[in-house]
């Protein structure tokens, strides 16, 4: 099966659950629509029920006297987004919002458009049900960075890692049981496991091998070395924070949630206090009002357009676009993105799995590495990420995910997809990926309309030193190719054979950067357009107006290594707090 096939496949699964989803399968354990209901006046509007909105309307929610609405523009989850193996069909289906970003970073022709998907969700829960369930915390080097812009200790690694427990439910008696559990939760609300299946050891020894450490899991206390993969899965499903959140106060009489209906505009006062929302539901136009605060948690995309379109953002901009001014903040500027150089390797010698068989367990046997060049220092300069499967799963990752053209694709996997004596090998599509990018992109209106999607620029390897870098860590990653483990297991690297690179000498320095410049793309860990210290406070409080905060991962001024879920989890349970605070809650 080549790319092109793939692609269609893809789309007709997609078809056929988009016929399943009629028949609201989950709607059962996720509280009901009320968008029929004469609405009262609410104390909170939370606008996104996605990774951040879910957890606070279900904190707010706990004060039985406190009223709350939860605003989504999409439905409940699928059926399918809670199966951790077919997590390739969520990618462009019914449940994304299918914007487009502009992405000249890499060299023309590398990717099938200059348009590249975002992968963000458009349901209760987000992108949590939808992404690549891979879950870390970072390095507590990251959040002290937080700390230090807005002044504030309560930001720091040290008084986030409760929020990180509050979160969790480890699902794993060994790490319970060692010197990292402390580290850990095991009673909160979101569930996650940690990889076991056979191969995963194997391949960590080649690690050993090259004086990696190697460790059980990574903790905000252990953040250099290479460890199984984390997984956001329990139970055998997907774990996102509608289920995780909503569904255990599904019935609170407390608890509004409206679905299928689009927050338009926010609305001031002559005094600049966010006093109510324009939300389109069923074709018309509605103004719920709320009596304390309005809270965005729509995403590092549409929270800063919808704070644009409300006349929040760049003067310059807003006048250019129409929209009358409230206050000039540089809302949608500073887009940070993380982008993964893809590197393939087919292993010659090594023998069947069964991860395709079980829907209930990640799609690849997968680990991960943060390397440090300077063995010294206690930070990772990159991240490694390999998933372990064969060639006729892994092209679904390269044409689905990534977007590699055809010719690319049909060059790492064509060759050994459904060919007897190859299909069988283990093939690894390891992601090898800068943690310290220096570019920035930027969100911008389109219009001044709702209806019309924003324009997202991703910028990435735009500078001559993050090119640098990134040959230094492929050369660094490339290592694992000459030790005993990887030798026995018969790795060799797969030439892509890129058109644009065939003149350079392979595995040059400027072979590398050719390839780096062709073969890399958006990990979909998008954050910063609203950062605090520059668009909201210390308490996520908006500059300039009154009763509005921004909880999401907009508000990132810094990416953590890692993931980026976990981070917005405890910004959105530290949100809940401070806002229970200011209203003594």
């Amino acid at each position: 099966m080549d790319a092109a096939a793939t692609r269609c496949t893809i789309s007709a699964v997609q078809k056929a659950f988009n016929v399943i989803s009629i028949l609201h399968l989950t709607s059962y354990a996720l509280p009901d629509n009320d968008n029929d209901n004469d609405f009262p006046k609410f104390d909170f509007v939370v606008v996104g029920g996605g990774t951040a909105g879910s957890v606070v309307a279900a904190r707010l929610a706990e004060d039985k006297k406190t009223q709350v609405l939860l605003i989504e523009a999409g439905g409940d989850p699928p059926v399918e987004s809670s199966i951790p193996s077919i997590l390739v069909y969520l990618t462009n289906s019914s449940v994304d919002w299918g914007y487009k970003a502009i992405d000249k970073s890499t060299t023309k022709g590398c990717k099938r458009s200059r348009n590249v998907g975002l992968a963000l969700g458009r349901m209760l829960g987000g992108s949590t049900g939808t992404n690549y369930m891979l879950y870390g915390e970072g390095n507590r080097r990251q959040y002290n960075k937080w700390a230090k812009i807005v002044n504030d200790s309560s930001w720091d690694a040290e008084h986030l890692l409760p929020y990180f427990k509050k979160t969790q439910n480890i699902q794993n008696n060994k790490i319970l049981n060692s010197c990292d559990e402390e580290f850990f939760g095991y009673d909160g609300p979101f569930k996650v496991t940690i990889e076991n299946r056979f191969p995963v050891q194997e391949y960590l020894k080649a690690q050993k091998e090259l004086g990696n450490m190697v460790v059980p899991a990574f903790t905000l206390n252990k953040t250099i070395g290479y460890s199984p993969a984390m997984y956001s899965i329990g139970c055998g499903l997907r774990q996102d924070t509608a289920y995780a959140y909503l569904t255990p106060i599904k019935d609170y009489p407390n608890l509004y949630v409206l679905k299928h209906a689009l927050v338009t505009k926010i609305l001031f006062d002559s005094h600049k206090n966010a006093i109510a929302v324009n939300v389109l539901i069923k074709n018309k136009i509605r103004t719920i009002r709320a009596s304390k605060e309005i809270i965005i948690s729509a995403g590092t995309v549409n929270t800063p357009k919808l704070l644009m379109l409300s006349g929040i953002g760049p003067k310059k901009h807003l006048k250019k676009k129409g929209v009358d001014l409230v206050y000039d903040l540089p809302v949608g500027r500073k887009l940070q993105s993380l982008s993964s150089t893809t590197i393939i390797f087919n292993m010659k010698n090594t023998n069947i799995m069964d991860t395709d068989k079980n829907p209930k367990e990640f799609p690849a046997v997968s680990y991960i590495g943060y390397v440090a060049l300077n063995k010294s220092q206690c930070y990772a300069d990159y991240q490694s990420l390999s998933f372990i499967n064969y060639a006729s799963d892994q092209i679904r990752y390269c044409t689905q995910i990534y977007e590699f053209p055809d010719r690319i694709c049909n060059k790492f996997f064509g060759p050994y997809c459904n060919v007897k004596g190859y299909d069988e090998n283990q093939m690894v599509f390891n992601l090898v990926t800068d943690l310290h990018p220096k570019s920035r992109g930027k969100v911008l209106l389109r219009s001044n309309h709702y209806k019309d999607p924003p324009l997202v620029y991703v910028r990435y390897l735009t500078e001559e030193s993050e090119l640098d870098n990134m040959v230094k860590y492929i050369k660094d990653y490339l290592k694992v190719l000459d030790t005993k483990t990887f030798k026995s297991l018969g790795a060799e690297l797969v030439d892509p054979e890129i058109e644009c690179c065939k003149d350079l000498k392979l595995g040059s320095d400027k072979y590398w950067k050719c390839y780096v410049k062709c073969l890399s793309a958006i990990r979909h860990y998008d954050c910063g357009t609203c950062a605090m210290g520059s668009v909201v406070n210390k308490r996520l409080k908006v500059y300039g107006v009154k009763r509005l905060r921004v909880v999401d991962a907009s508000v990132v001024p810094v990416i953590p290594d890692g993931v980026l879920t976990s981070a917005v989890l405890v910004i959105a349970e530290k949100a809940a707090d401070m806002i229970k605070e200011d209203y003594n809650l």
